[in-house]
């Protein structure tokens, strides 16, 4: 046998591929002409298509002959899993509900939002928002969410991405959800920080934050209250604080009520007494995911019985954990979104009996009204990974593992179900919600109210302790933020934090005064502190400031009027946007005087309709030229506002999978 190497070049679309390939070649081998040339075209087709669409495992062809999108791929033969029907079907789903069920998960999620609760003209947001979803889907409102701001469609995600003719409303919907009005959040994804119930001025810790939809949510409850409350949004993974930090920005005004911490929730600090303890805690803990099956078709071929059973001891960590750091009088909510008791009851069951009756399973009912979902079990069965037995009892586990020499998983007795115990500890409070109930995803949801001081839970602070990478803000970092930018003594300094006195490019946050005091309690690695306000426009340099765009929300309400320029010009920033404009030209357009523009940066606002509020940017004027920099959601809004068209002419002939404003932010497994 002997082997011919063959290295050519192939022009395609104006980009040149260098292939080389080796082929192997005897006297029974002929090459096949048209089999080779196809080949070079699935090389060329695999390096030519987007980096999304390998990494999803497409084939750089999304559409049909027809140019019409392809359907999402499902089928009965692949969503179907033997030992998912054997651990469930007539266990933890009725025997009777069994087909409704398990045809539910074999159809994709539909798209859901809640319009912010925060927003002062919240329900004038919700009738825009549900007048635009009702010009394309059969839209309705989610009866257990407050105020009916919750909206559920007929249609999947993919539906609104996919579509041509559903551009202009995926980029208003794009748009709201990146200026924070709104957020697309999966249903089920919604009822933990409803079931917290956070008030102003509470301490919350979300111990498993990333991506970002709940604690969003939790902020819009701390936004009301300018100085008081906040959220310390903890995460084990450091590669998912951007987008955390991103998800968190993007509620107005609520980022100066953030702290974020880097780090493993099973060993996360405890404070130094039972006062700095925190009023709520969230622990949506890292689970098996059996309830995402809609929307994780990978899923169906992995998933074995057990998955729950390897995490349960440490989801029982977490959970200990978050109870331990929840103050007396304080709510500490579990949830998953698996459906496997193993991950649910039995971690509940478990950690109530080890908080030696310092804590209790609240009602949820008040505060979930109209939410359908199964009253939490007093028994369930464990079935073995190769379905060859069903486990009751701690006993009949060691059994079978004796009976096998010591050979396969082994169980932990907290993994059963004590059935007294449990209807002792109100089980019946915790809420397992179906996917066929309500057309959601599958969610396990419960509330635990802390009666008494947990037994041992508190830790002194060290003596000596380690330097945080934010610090409040030097007295000569202090002068440069005052001479640069003309602020007065009466702006909120004290609140100010920075990394770095010498940073390549300063960057200024801005705390509310219950996150400076738990910035000096807190003993977690901090990854980013509240909004950032100011940032430096000239490398390695303080005294050269300037208001910073992502927290002009935050910023607005703390500055002087002189510094805020209101216009009903809405053109005008979308000019400004575009290019520089001269001093005078945009004081005539804006309806000021030249002295009355602050030395350098200011804040720009101009009014929206259908209940949006505002749009504001920073501005600032060098050389006598105004300039502002506006992101994309800003823009799609103002051009709304004026009526202007979203989607042009190129647009609707290229069709395509136009890139979404907000996939960094899209509502992702959070578990």
């Amino acid at each position: 046998m002997s082997f011919a190497a063959f290295a050519f070049t192939i022009v395609h679309n104006k980009y040149t591929y260098n292939l080389t390939t080796f082929l192997s070649l005897n006297h029974n081998t002929a090459i096949n002409n048209s089999l080779f040339l196809s080949q070079c075209k699935a090389i060329i087709r695999g390096a030519t298509m987007g980096r999304n669409q390998r990494r999803k495992g497409g084939n750089g062809e999304k559409r049909d002959r027809n140019g019409d999108w392809k359907a999402d791929n499902r089928d009965d033969q692949t969503l179907h899993n033997a030992a998912l029907e054997k651990f469930y079907r007539g266990k933890v789903i009725a025997e009777e509900e069994w087909e409704t069920f398990i045809a539910c998960m074999r159809t994709p999620l539909p798209l859901s939002l809640r319009v912010n609760l925060s927003l002062p003209h919240a329900e004038e947001v919700a009738n825009f928002v549900g007048q635009q979803l009702s010009t394309v889907f059969t839209t309705t409102r989610l009866p257990f969410y407050p105020r009916g701001l919750g909206f559920q469609c007929d249609a999947s995600r993919a539906d609104l991405k996919r579509n041509i003719e559903h551009k202009h409303l995926k980029r208003v919907i794009s748009a709201l959800n990146e200026g924070g009005y709104i957020t697309r959040q999966e249903t089920v994804s919604m009822i933990p920080p409803l079931l917290l119930n956070v008030q102003p001025g509470h301490r919350v810790l979300d111990m498993c934050s990333a991506p970002g939809s709940k604690t969003s949510q939790i902020l819009e409850a701390l936004v009301g209250s300018q100085n008081s409350g906040v959220v310390v949004a903890n995460d084990v993974n450091s590669s998912r604080l951007d987008v955390l930090n991103h998800q968190t920005n993007r509620c107005p005004g609520a980022h100066g009520h953030t702290i974020i911490t880097n780090g493993d929730a099973m060993m996360y600090p405890l404070m130094p007494d039972e006062d700095s303890k925190f009023d709520r805690v969230l622990c949506d803990v890292m689970c098996s995911g059996d309830g995402t099956l809609r929307k994780s078709m990978d899923m169906w071929s992995r998933w074995n019985t057990l998955q729950g059973a390897d995490l349960h001891s440490s989801q029982c960590r977490v959970l200990t954990r978050g109870m331990q750091l929840c103050k007396k009088g304080g709510v500490v909510v579990y949830s998953t979104c698996s459906l496997n008791p193993i991950e649910d009851e039995a971690v509940l069951s478990d950690c109530i009996e080890k908080s030696k009756g310092s804590f209790r399973l609240m009602d949820p009912s008040t505060l979930l009204t109209g939410l359908k979902g199964q009253q939490g079990r007093y028994n369930w069965v464990l079935t073995t990974k190769d379905l060859d037995a069903e486990l009751r009892t701690m006993e009949e586990a060691t059994a079978y593992r004796e009976a096998r020499e010591g050979k396969g998983f082994a169980y932990r007795p907290g993994m059963f179900a004590n059935e007294e115990r449990l209807k002792e500890q109100n089980m019946h409070h915790a809420i397992r919600v179906l996917p066929h109930q309500q057309d959601t995803g599958g969610f396990f949801i419960a509330a635990l109210e802390c009666v008494s001081e947990y037994p041992n839970s508190t830790r002194p602070a060290p003596a000596m302790a380690p330097e945080k990478a934010f610090k409040p803000i030097t007295e000569q970092l202090k002068a440069s933020i005052r001479t640069s930018l003309g602020l007065p003594e009466t702006f909120p300094y004290d609140n100010l934090y920075f990394r770095n006195e010498v940073a390549r490019e300063q960057k200024i946050y801005y705390i509310c005064d219950t996150g400076r005091e738990m910035m000096s309690l807190l003993q977690a690695n901090v990854a980013q502190v509240g909004a950032k306000i100011f940032e430096a426009y000239i490398k390695h340099s303080n005294d050269k400031l300037r208001f910073s765009g992502e927290g002009v929300q935050t910023l607005a309400p703390l500055l002087p009027a002189n510094f805020i320029v209101k216009t009903t010009d809405a053109q005008l920033l979308l000019d400004l946007h575009s290019v520089g404009m001269n001093t005078s030209v945009f004081c005539r357009r804006a309806g000021v005087t030249a002295e009355s523009l602050p030395v350098h940066s200011f804040v720009l606002e101009t009014p929206l309709p259908n209940g949006l509020d505002c749009v504001r940017v920073a501005a600032e004027t060098n050389f006598s030229v105004v300039t502002a920099k506006l992101f994309d959601w800003q823009v799609t809004l103002l051009k709304l506002a004026l009526g202007q068209p979203l989607v042009d002419a190129a647009d609707k002939d290229e069709g395509g999978d136009e890139k979404d404003d907000n996939d960094a932010t899209a509502e992702a497994p959070e578990s």
